[in-house]
């Protein structure tokens, strides 16, 4: 009898739960799930604002948020903001139905979107969209992460904010209805290794006019790409047939559009339906000239059907590169910049460089002057550049920088970026602050060579690895803060930084440093702080034991670089990275030709 009790009452736990309801103080209702976790049950009557938190302290205890109710929202047309953490994996039916079209959707992190479940197209907040946010920011674009493989179903549904879109090689399947009804899309290249487009994956996205299908596609569904009414131009690499439903392209105006592709198989192509609909079927570059000019840059056609750009007209001086173009009625996406593209062009003035750009061969901006005004119009994608030398990077003739079209002497490395890849701010002179934030692992070889404004330098934890000559020829660096998680530093990764005066390293474990690290480095003049418990491991590793003191961090009179009165009059001490000194050593300190006494 005992016994039957107890399964009764285990059995019946997970029911009592699920009806129990909170609410925090942000007038969100939530159910406890039987797993202890937390479901987004609605929002009080008065509340316009659904900031949806990762994690809720509720009564004294956390509780984690891992999805939403369905009908949670339903009919909340008032609803201004939402957003929603990397947590939430599920989205029940109708959650969002009725919400209106005005709403300000947060998404956390794309990369746990992609693999949101979704109950049915209501389930989706951003149809109700006025404004589209990633990490915090503002977006007409999304950039799907190099992690994903599969996009679900629903994933962007009805999301009209959309104007571009970045699908990386990783991914493999597009589900049902992903971006069905995105109407603000005009040109879509889908990247080599996707093998399937789900039902209804781009259905209804009138605005597109170019579409690129990889040669790794195999399988097409019902309605993947129907009614695309604005189709001109469809590019398809795939050398056998994918198996393609007969409705894939339904309503889509095939009769007037031309499809291009492989030489080998347009035989094939004209006798399978439904691409035998297509008005014309023509080898790729087929009667198409592959160069190509627009506003003054030359452009050569490439294999896949994008753009290279390889120069300018003598009388331009401005190199706008767009990251899609429209030539003789034909659109195309510009993808690269060629080796030698502007070589020895010492009278150039402006570049811009879209964010389509993936790569830029050896030697474009050789011998191209000082006086160039480089603006990048996306940090995140500049990050993933791939440079072919040193003089590949357009900083090494910029006068001034541009970020976004704004001028600046600061940058930040937008949160989400793991890498930042060589050369891609060689002899960026104009920088005089960078932010570097703890999303990223890794700075490639020569990644920051010769930016000789940098003056103080604080990596951020969780960068592990630093490439050969990362930071060399920084001349005016005279602080340097390294943190914990580092593990290894390349030859030449702080070579000639002559100004270098104090250096704090976090690491416990000595990282892996190759000798020359700090060639040419006046480490024989510098300070070299660390933590208590492992500066005699410092002392005796070379080339940190050639560092002329060694100090425990927080010991010593250069362990105070700053003081300031706080709201209530106390004296706060900061050290040389800028973090607050809890208890200072005592003793006396000059600071700015004053004596301070710490007691």
């Amino acid at each position: 009898m005992k016994k039957l009790f107890t399964l009764l009452v285990t059995m019946l736990l997970p029911l009592m739960a699920s009806a129990y309801d909170l609410a925090d103080s942000k007038g969100l209702h939530y159910n406890i799930k039987g797993d202890g976790t937390l479901e987004v049950d609605g929002l009080d009557a008065w509340i316009t604002t659904a900031d949806i938190l990762s994690d809720v302290t509720i009564g004294g205890k956390t509780y984690r948020v891992t999805s939403i109710k369905a009908w949670a929202f339903e009919g909340r047309s008032d609803l201004q903001y939402l957003s929603i953490p990397w947590t939430v994996t599920s989205i029940g039916e109708y959650a969002f139905i009725d919400c209106g079209s005005n709403i300000r959707v947060n998404i956390a992190d794309p990369e746990c979107w992609c693999q949101m479940q979704l109950g049915n197209e209501h389930a989706s907040p951003l149809s109700s969209a006025g404004k589209v946010l990633v990490h915090d920011i503002e977006t007409t674009r999304i950039d799907i992460p190099e992690t994903v493989t599969a996009i679900g179903k629903f994933t962007f549904y009805q999301c009209r904010k959309i104007n571009s879109l970045n699908i990386p090689s990783s991914v493999k399947s597009i589900g049902s209805s992903a971006f069905e009804d995105c109407t603000g899309l005009t040109s879509l290249t889908l990247s080599e290794g996707l093998e399937t487009l789900g039902g209804s994956a781009f259905q209804g996205c009138t605005g597109l006019q170019t579409l690129i299908i990889p040669s790794t596609v195999k399988t097409i569904n019902i309605n993947a790409i129907a009614n695309c009414s604005g189709i001109r131009e469809v590019y398809c690499y795939a050398e056998n047939v994918p198996d393609t439903h007969a409705d894939a392209f339904d309503a889509t105006p095939t009769e007037k559009s031309t499809l291009h592709v492989p030489a080998n198989a347009v035989q094939k192509y004209r006798t399978t339906w439904p691409w035998s609909d297509f008005k014309e079927i023509v080898p790729i570059g087929g009667g198409i000239s592959t160069t190509l000019s627009d506003n003054g840059i030359i452009f050569a056609l490439k294999g896949d059907g994008t753009l290279e750009v390889t120069g300018l007209e003598d009388w331009n001086r401005n190199a706008d590169i767009l990251s899609d173009v429209t030539i003789n009625g034909y659109r195309y996406q510009v993808t690269s910049i060629g080796e030698y593209a502007f070589q020895g062009r010492d009278d150039m003035e402006y570049l811009s460089i879209p964010w389509s750009v993936k790569s830029i061969g050896r030697y474009a901006f050789l011998n191209c002057g000082s006086n160039v005004t480089v603006n990048i119009a996306d940090p995140e994608f500049w990050c993933q550049m791939e440079l072919g030398n040193e003089y590949s990077s357009p900083f090494t003739c910029a006068k001034k920088v541009l970020v976004y079209d704004r001028e600046t002497d600061r940058i930040d490395i937008p949160r989400g970026v793991r890498s930042i890849g060589k050369y891609t701010f060689y002899q960026c002179r104009s920088i005089t602050s960078l932010n570097i934030p703890a999303t990223v692992t890794s700075i490639g070889s020569s990644a920051f060579e010769d930016c000789t404004e940098l003056t103080s330098l604080t990596l951020s934890e969780g960068l592990e690895e630093l490439g050969g000559s990362a930071f060399e020829g920084c001349s005016r660096l005279t602080s340097l803060t390294l943190p914990s998680t580092i593990s290894t530093i390349s030859v030449n990764a702080f070579r000639n930084c002559k100004g270098i005066a104090d250096v704090y390293c976090y690491a416990e474990n000595v990282p892996n440093t190759q000798a020359d690290a700090f060639d040419a480095t006046p480490t024989e003049k510098a300070t070299l702080h660390v933590p208590a418990n492992a500066v005699n491991a410092y002392r005796t590793k070379w080339p940190w034991s050639d560092f002329k003191d060694i100090v425990a961090i927080g010991e010593g009179p250069d362990a105070i670089i700053g003081i300031k009165q706080s709201d209530d009059s106390k004296t706060e001490y900061y050290d040389l990275t800028g973090r607050k000194v809890l208890q200072p050593q005592k003793g006396i300190y000059i600071r700015n030709g004053k004596k301070v006494i710490v007691k």
